[in-house]
C-alpha cells in the first residue's frame, strides 16, 4: 500500500515510512508529511496543517555536577545531572559544554563534595548520589 505527502505530493510504500496497522496516519482525515520534509523542517507550510504543539530546541540543562574525572591536561570531565532527568541518565562532560553559570556549579558541586568527606586530590571525584545510581569513572 502507498501514502502520498500532503505537503510535496510524493508517494511512499507504507513499510518505508513506517506504517503499521493501526496506525492513524492513512486515515482521510489526517495529514500526513513525508520523512524528507519532516526531517528538513518539522513544520508543514500549508495553512491548514495542524502546528505541533511543543517545541523541541534540543537544549538541555545542567541541575548540578555530580562527579568530576581529572584529564591528562590538568582539566576535568564533569558529571552532569541534567534538569528532569533521573541520575543514570546523567553524562559525563566537558568543562567547555557547561553553560551558564558554570561557575556556581563547580562551587557547589565543591562544597558538596567537602561535605561528603570527599577526597578532592583523587583523580576521580563523585557524589554519594551519582556512586548510588550506578556511577564510575568516565570512559
Amino acid at each position: 500500500q502507498f501514502i502520498q505527502c500532503d505537503n510535496c505530493d510524493m508517494w511512499y510504500h507504507y513499510g518505508c515510512v513506517g506504517i503499521e496497522p493501526g496506525d492513524p496516519r492513512p486515515e482521510p482525515w489526517a495529514v500526513f508529511i513525508c520523512p524528507t520534509l519532516r526531517k528538513r523542517d518539522d513544520t508543514c507550510m500549508r495553512p491548514d496543517c495542524p502546528q505541533p504543539t511543543e517545541e523541541n530546541t534540543d537544549v538541555y540543562f545542567v541541575e548540578r555536577l555530580v562527579g568530576r574525572q581529572k584529564t591528562g591536561d590538568a582539566s576535568f570531565w564533569w558529571l552532569a545531572k541534567w534538569d528532569g532527568y533521573p541520575m543514570t541518565q546523567s553524562t559525563w562532560i566537558t568543562e567547555a559544554n557547561v553553560v551558564g553559570d558554570g561557575t556556581r556549579l563547580f562551587e557547589t558541586f565543591q562544597a558538596d563534595a567537602i561535605k561528603e568527606g570527599i577526597d578532592l586530590s583523587q583523580d576521580i571525584a563523585l557524589l554519594s548520589e551519582a556512586v548510588a545510581a550506578g556511577w564510575e569513572s568516565h570512559g
